[in-house]
């Protein structure tokens, strides 16, 4: 899973751990728009989590590769693009949205700025960067929901200590 870090200090204290998934993502209402936005001509795109990075990097891979200037949230999401191929042209002071809708240079060269995004994101992104002048287009490429446990999972949660 994504706990290796908590997973590895709770083993070294003794604890013996199992990773149950608690959310998992699905595809969003806008996922198939995404190449083709892709393509058009951007300011930034702006990317808020390693989630939305990976859906990020397969739809830029399937629109070609296409030259963009991507702000990134923080450093887990900038790690996630830069293993994907792409350096970002900006990150922000602290890893916030609020944050990165504050600092975000520009607007320049029209303000458009492609926002891909969880369905249940908030809007302070897109109602920040609307704010400072920028055109903020926002793709709902992914959602989060609960994930569904096997039997197996449902009952390694039931014996579990501490869930």
């Amino acid at each position: 899973g994504k706990n290796g870090k908590l997973e590895s200090v709770l083993k070294s204290k003794g604890i013996e751990t199992v990773e149950i998934p608690c959310i998992e993502f699905e595809d969003g209402p806008d996922l198939n728009k995404l190449p083709a936005a892709l393509k058009e001509e951007w300011e930034y795109v702006v990317v808020t989590s390693p989630e939305a990075a990976d859906v990020f990097l397969k739809g830029w891979n399937s629109a070609g590769k296409p030259e963009l200037r991507v702000a990134s949230v923080g450093a887990g999401t900038q790690q996630v693009l830069s293993a994907g191929g792409i350096k970002p042209v900006f990150v922000p002071s602290k890893a916030t949205g609020k944050v990165l809708a504050q600092e975000l240079p520009g607007p320049e060269q029209g303000g458009r700025v492609l926002y891909p995004a969880s369905a249940k994101a908030r809007k302070e992104v897109q109602n920040g960067l609307t704010d400072r002048g920028f055109s903020c287009t926002r793709l709902n490429t992914y959602d989060t929901v609960s994930a569904k446990w096997t039997p197996e999972q449902q009952e390694q949660a039931q014996k579990a200590a501490v869930v």
